[in-house]
């Protein structure tokens, strides 16, 4: 579970405004686990809060590819 590990730093690093160290660690968590939808949705909201769009239409793009809830990712995408 390295990728859920990664993806709760993500979350701490994003709530504490360290917005490098949030992207690298949203980023691990998606190489550790791209077959869940889970880590591509966190990353693309976090995306869509710092108005980087086309940024996150391109990770929510990439979690269509996996499994898991893919309506949290077209709802996202909307």
């Amino acid at each position: 579970k390295r990728w859920l590990v990664a993806l709760w730093w993500a979350e701490i690093y994003a709530r504490k405004g360290q917005k490098q160290e949030a992207e690298a660690a949203y980023r691990n968590a998606t190489k550790l686990n791209p077959d869940s939808t889970v880590p591509w949705v966190y990353f693309g909201c976090w995306l869509a809060t710092q108005e980087r769009f086309q940024d996150a239409i391109d990770i929510l793009t990439q979690a269509l590819k996996a499994s898991g809830d893919l309506d949290e990712v077209y709802l996202n995408l909307g």
